[in-house]
């Protein structure tokens, strides 16, 4: 059973649905193919362009548009923004669950709808095609009816990325925060008695439950 270091239990706590999907810039709903030479065939995976940046500075996946006078326009036929290849160490996607699942590395009320996927430097960069097929993976679990397949592969993949992130944080390095959140981890904000740990303003309200998380308050 995983657990998580005392390094990274201070410092993050599981992540809700709302997080993974405000941070995405697209859903993953295919794995990647081995024939798929146009950007047509690479669109809700890996490889698609409008998710997780261009392949080259200032130029859209079907080539409509090259160029640093059309910096920052988004592609109108293949939805590529160009920019430059530095985005693609920043731009995450998302799979969405059929059902939530417990968190491995949180308490037993939360629970995990949606998995960030990081970014697509991370999966190209020395190593990363185990990461990658771990992704394609889930992808393809998420088809089943049975919950087993994907908790199967989330936690292939956190067993994957716990050492990476540990060493991370132990040299400070400024990928740490982006990896962790790829275990569908963020950080923690000072608990007071008027904020949810997620961040939501409870203030004046008399729920039981977060209206950020869902998380019990009472």
């Amino acid at each position: 059973m995983l657990q998580l270091p005392p390094v990274l239990i201070t410092r993050y706590r599981p992540a809700t649905e709302r997080e993974v999907h405000s941070r995405s810039f697209g859903l993953l709903k295919a794995p990647r193919s081995p024939t798929a030479t146009a950007w047509e065939q690479r669109r809700g995976t890996l490889d698609d362009q409008a998710i997780f940046g261009p392949l080259r500075n200032c130029e859209c996946a079907c080539g409509k548009y090259r160029g640093p006078k059309y910096q920052n326009m988004i592609c109108d036929r293949c939805g590529v923004k160009l920019t430059t290849g530095t985005v693609r160490w920043q731009r995450f996607g998302h799979i969405d669950l059929p059902r939530p699942i417990i968190h491995p590395l949180g308490q037993s009320e939360e629970r995990l709808s949606a998995l960030p996927v990081l970014p697509a430097a991370f999966v190209e960069s020395r190593g990363g095609e185990h990461l990658a097929d771990l992704y394609d993976e889930l992808i393809r679990s998420v088809s089943s009816e049975s919950l087993e397949q994907p908790v199967g592969s989330f936690n292939r993949l956190l067993e994957l990325l716990l050492p990476i992130v540990l060493v991370a944080h132990e040299w400070n390095l400024q990928e740490a925060e982006a990896l962790t959140y790829g275990m569908a981890l963020v950080p923690r904000v000072s608990l007071a008695c008027d904020t949810c740990l997620c961040g939501y303003p409870l203030e004046g309200l008399e729920a039981l439950d977060c209206p950020g998380c869902g998380k019990k308050l009472r």
